[in-house]
């Protein structure tokens, strides 16, 4: 008997992003991959097996998510419960989700599985999975560098192009989310030249750009502080015998900063920073000045991670025209050529 082959589509599903994100579509595209916005009554009525919810499932009752030009957006009560393990509520919002749609990443192009009498053969599939895994950390990891908001991977899958029933998937564990990913116009060429492949990674920055990476992963805002700040490091100090505190600071401020009032500006909030990260890591037995600090940990986080994404994201550009393959004592160099007087 002959096996019959089956076209199946491949997705990703990718967590906290809105509908700019498919401003990025005539970029990725030349990768084999798009953004795919998709209405969530036609997410349960083409993909509810991705969500544990049976194609044969018939619900009592739906609820309107929006009014769209062929009609009413609806979901069942099931459905909605469903999608909370998948996509994250957005702050503010008493709705779960509270959008009308949803974008996942799609394959374009589409593959192949063949149907014995009693199996299935999923090589293609399969293959197809873990090419869009790999492709989505990569991105996310990109677009993270780039700007804030915390864009993350739940999973992907293979569907069968027909009858809609899922033949492999894959889900990852999820960590708490703040803070949606949006894309404006003025950022695609910024992230265009991020995303491309051939961008060098000088050594100098490995370390804190896996830092950074790694930031994203914690749920503890004073871990998260703590690997910020170790990645500054990795870049800044040269060796234990120089004054950390200080050298971090003034060249942090030096790689970012235009003019002396830019950089005195950046030199004094690093520094704080630099205290921040000494409280957290050393303690401070004056209980006034701990809960201070848990005050004030979340500002200051944010602080720290945007400053951090801003040096790494200007060291990759300098490779391309400053600095050339930069070290740390070359960086040292230039950066002490600049001539602000701390």
């Amino acid at each position: 008997m002959t096996n019959k082959r089956i076209e199946t589509e491949t997705y990703a599903i990718l967590n906290n992003l809105d509908w700019t994100i498919t401003k990025l579509n005539p970029i990725i595209k030349n990768d084999g991959y798009e953004f795919v916005p998709i209405t969530l009554q036609k997410l349960e009525l083409n993909f509810s097996e991705v969500f544990n919810i049976s194609r044969e499932f018939k619900p009592n009752q739906r609820i309107v998510k929006s009014i769209e030009k062929d009609g009413f957006n609806m979901i069942s009560d099931q459905f909605q419960d469903a999608l909370k393990y998948y996509f994250t509520l957005h702050p503010g919002s008493e709705e779960y989700p509270p959008d009308h749609e949803v974008y996942l990443l799609k394959k374009i192009t589409n593959t192949y599985t063949e149907k014995g009498e009693s199996y299935f053969l999923i090589d293609e599939p399969t293959s197809a999975q873990i090419k869009i895994t790999d492709y989505a950390a990569q991105f996310i990891r990109k677009l993270r560098l780039y700007k804030s908001g915390q864009i993350d991977f739940q999973g992907c899958f293979s569907i069968f192009k027909e009858d809609r029933h899922v033949i492999s998937k894959y889900k990852t564990p999820r960590n708490p989310i703040w803070g949606l990913y949006t894309v404006d116009d003025s950022d695609l060429e910024s992230i265009n030249k991020l995303l491309d492949n051939k961008i060098y990674i000088p050594e100098l920055l490995k370390l804190a750009i896996e830092s950074f990476e790694l930031a994203y992963d914690s749920t503890n805002p004073k871990i998260k502080f703590t690997i910020l700040m170790m990645g500054l490091e990795s870049i800044f100090n040269r060796s234990s015998q120089e004054p950390i505190k200080h050298i971090i600071s003034r060249h942090l401020a030096l790689t970012l900063a235009t003019n002396e009032k830019e950089f005195d500006e950046l030199y004094n909030k690093t520094k704080k920073l630099y205290n921040t990260r000494c409280d957290i890591v050393h303690g401070n037995p004056e209980k006034n000045k701990i809960e201070k600090l848990n005050v004030r940990i979340k500002d200051e986080l944010y602080e720290l991670e945007e400053l951090t994404r801003k040096v790494i994201i200007k060291l990759l550009w300098f490779h391309d025209a400053e600095v050339g393959e930069p070290t740390r004592d070359s960086l040292f160099n230039y950066l002490n050529k600049k001539g602000y007087n701390i």
